[in-house]
């Protein structure tokens, strides 16, 4: 679409801004209402003259086009964080559990340990307590549970 230049007059109502002296004129974005249309407009010097490069925009276009950019961006990363979860609950389970010969028995949570040290990796910190809170319902489990590493000494 080829980018569009109008000349727009500036309306003569009371809520008109004034003109600056053109050393000191920054370039503004204004919206200029033009019917049923918002135009964007963006002020510059011809010969003297200002003329406005105007564009149409529409709110609710630009509304969408954020909320799928943000969807898309979302879905983009949650592949790896599951799988990041669903591999930290497995290691979670993993207890060493060491038995002496007098009858002790010495359990060791060497799988949180090594959760923990993957979790505090973590950039986002929803992700990070997220992580924290799978691995402490996994070290439940895996205490509870008949299985790890059994060493009799």
């Amino acid at each position: 679409m080829p980018k569009q230049t109008k000349t727009v007059k500036k309306p003569q109502s009371s809520t008109s801004v004034k003109k600056r002296p053109a050393s000191k004129a920054t370039p503004k974005k204004s919206a200029v209402k033009a019917h049923h249309h918002t135009l964007i407009c963006k002020p510059r010097t011809v010969n003297g003259k200002t003329v406005y490069d105007c564009k149409p925009y529409k709110a609710q276009a630009a509304a969408s086009r954020a909320r799928t950019t943000a969807v898309a961006a979302s879905r983009s990363n949650d592949g790896p964080f599951l799988f990041k979860l669903s591999l930290l609950a497995l290691i979670g389970l993993l207890w060493v559990k060491l038995s002496f010969a007098s009858g002790l028995q010495l359990p060791l949570p060497v799988g949180f340990v090594l959760g923990m040290i993957v979790a505090v990796r973590e950039r986002r910190t929803t992700d990070r307590k997220i992580l924290f809170v799978v691995l402490l319902a996994a070290l439940l489990v895996g205490f509870i549970a008949p299985f790890g590493l059994y060493i009799v000494l």
